[in-house]
């Protein structure tokens, strides 16, 4: 594309609006009414490299690295933030941009679309005649339509001759699933004639090349890198555009733009206030430092022999599955907390989620995680602990968590209070930011415990599915009272431990009587995740490890009822 071509497509492009001003906030600042899609999409590119350099977890971003990539992180880091930046490219058509002055919405805004309407079509948008009754489909389907032809895909659906390119293909129908369902290929088919390649090809074109432009990314070598065949690799990055979508369209932290502004300063507001809203929302990896067993626990300064059974028999490095059999009392939870910041040392884990059968179960062993996280986080670090149920709000301890938020301070006001270390207490603090009690982020939360249905059902076929699923794989797993679980809920459940194992997640199993058909297939579930049988080395014992390459190990006495603990 020549250079005067190009600066005159990108006087048209910048009146692209990508959202309105719904709830006053930017009106509230002395802001515009509505922000340019293009700097939304910059402000989206970005957050996801935040979230890269300081959510993701090493074995998440290894998945990446190899499915957008080509093995080089550097390149996949790009490509992904180019990726999840053009989620929204399908707004740039009539259906979606008519939709401010002749859909619904606040009538109070319907003047200043009008006025956009004007100035638009003056620069040279090439907006339809008649956009009240513009040809229809979602935005996100039109995303999925256009974006494996401006990477580089020449198949006949792209208007080409040469062979499908899979990976486009697959990348833009992951993209056409940021709103919670992925899109059937009739639906992309059928979303092609919302938006004509002669009517906005050239302004979609723009926009990616701007977007390269910024992120520092050739396109030519996105057609090379793009091959998402694993699949944790795609549930990975569909949990990185979901939550990079969203935190980025968070207006207490980002602007809306002047679309008179130069594309270089929204690039540069758009770096600092992903990278102050990521810190106050706490979304980095648990940097777990060094505890020992009397730190973690004083009221109990010495593992019991069971413990330190299980203790030594925790693997060195890499992913696990540790099933952990004994009374009730024994002190099977506290091992389970021992085991679960053992492994996030030794892989960089973002956090854990504790899963329990009923809600009230739950809620008691969440002041159990609420002290191990005071005695395990680095002296002032704040962390959230989300209780993660249908009625978690209703609870005394989420209010407890969210006035401790509000007391540690206000993320606008004072940016100083989301440094995830300080030197303010003598102890970690567990606190919940009440953006984790929207729908589906509380398992996004470094820190939770709730019911088992969030893990049974992350990979089932619900809305945002994969937000679950991705947030749970960044994750040490615990499920407790394994015993306790309906057939219905078992079967799930081992689809879900396939998936886990698969997405470099570990997980801790706790019960006082599990069946051998129950533990047998839980572990045949692991392995086949893990694409592996392993070895088997025939010790035996009441604590079993399967690690990251399959192998099964033993060890344990068996419990007695003597001297109970919390467990």
């Amino acid at each position: 594309m020549k250079v005067h071509r190009f600066e005159q497509l990108l006087r048209s492009v910048v009146l692209a609006w990508g959202k309105t001003d719904q709830n006053g906030d930017s009106t509230r600042r002395g802001g515009p009414a509505w922000t340019p899609l293009l700097a939304h999409l910059l402000d989206v590119a970005a957050t996801a490299g935040v979230l890269w350099d300081r959510h993701l977890p090493p074995h998440i971003r290894q998945r990446l690295t190899e499915a957008f990539g080509a093995g080089n992180e550097r390149t996949a880091r790009q490509v992904v933030m180019l990726l999840a930046a053009l989620h929204d490219l399908g707004k740039a058509s009539d259906c979606f941009l008519g939709q401010w002055q002749h859909g619904p919405g606040k009538s109070h805004l319907k003047a200043h679309a009008k006025t956009w309407e004007e100035q638009a079509r003056a620069a040279g948008l090439p907006l339809g005649d008649d956009l009240a009754h513009a040809y229809y489909a979602r935005h996100e389907h039109i995303t999925a339509a256009a974006l494996p032809r401006l990477l580089g895909c020449f198949c006949p659906e792209c208007g080409g001759s040469s062979a499908r390119h899979e990976g486009l293909h697959d990348a833009g129908a992951l993209l056409g699933g940021h709103h919670g369902h992925i899109p059937n290929p009739e639906t992309v088919d059928r979303a092609r004639g919302a938006a004509s390649i002669k009517q906005w090809g050239d302004v979609h074109a723009a926009i990616v090349q701007v977007v390269a432009d910024a992120v520092g990314l050739d396109l030519g070598t996105v057609a090379k890198a793009v091959n998402p065949v694993r699949p944790s690799a795609r549930v990975a990055f569909l949990y990185l555009v979901y939550l990079a979508d969203w935190v980025a369209s968070d207006t207490e932290f980002f602007h809306f733009r002047v679309h008179t502004t130069p594309v270089a300063h929204w690039w540069q507001a758009a770096l600092r206030e992903a990278d102050q809203a990521v810190r106050a929302r706490r979304l980095t990896r648990w940097q777990a430092r060094p505890v020992t067993w009397e730190e973690m626990w004083p009221d109990t300064p010495s593992p019991r022999a069971f413990q330190a059974d299980g203790m030594r028999l925790a693997p060195a490095e890499g992913q696990a599955m540790i099933v952990v059999e004994s009374d009730t009392g024994s002190g099977k939870t506290r091992l389970a907390l021992w085991m679960a910041h053992h492994l996030a040392r030794t892989c960089g884990y973002s956090g854990l989620y504790m899963a329990l059968p009923t809600r009230a179960a739950g809620n008691q062993v969440a002041t159990e995680l609420r002290k191990f996280l005071h005695a395990v986080l680095a002296p002032g670090e704040v962390r959230d602990m989300a209780l993660v149920h249908g009625t978690a709000q209703a609870t005394d301890l989420v209010h407890e968590l969210v006035d401790a938020h509000q007391a540690h301070g206000d993320p606008l006001t004072d940016l100083s209070s989301t440094v995830e270390t300080a030197t303010c207490t003598d102890s970690g603090q567990a606190v919940l930011d009440p953006w984790y009690l929207r729908r589906c982020l509380a398992l996004v939360a470094g820190f939770g415990v709730g019911t088992v249905d969030q893990i049974a059902l992350a990979p089932q076929g619900s809305r945002h599915w994969a937000l679950r699923l991705g947030a749970l794989m960044c994750k040490v797993v615990i499920i407790d009272e394994a015993h306790a679980y309906e057939l219905f809920q078992q079967n799930l459940l081992s689809a879900a431990v396939e998936w886990l194992a698969e997405g470099g997640a570990s997980l801790v199993v706790l019960s006082a009587t599990l069946p051998r058909s129950i533990r047998n297939e839980l572990t045949s579930a692991w392995r086949r995740g893990l694409g592996t049988t392993g070895h088997d080395d025939g010790t035996q014992g009441p604590i079993m490890v399967v690690d990251h390459s399959g192998r099964i190990s033993r060890d344990g006495p068996s419990p007695t009822m003597s001297t109970p603990q919390n467990s």
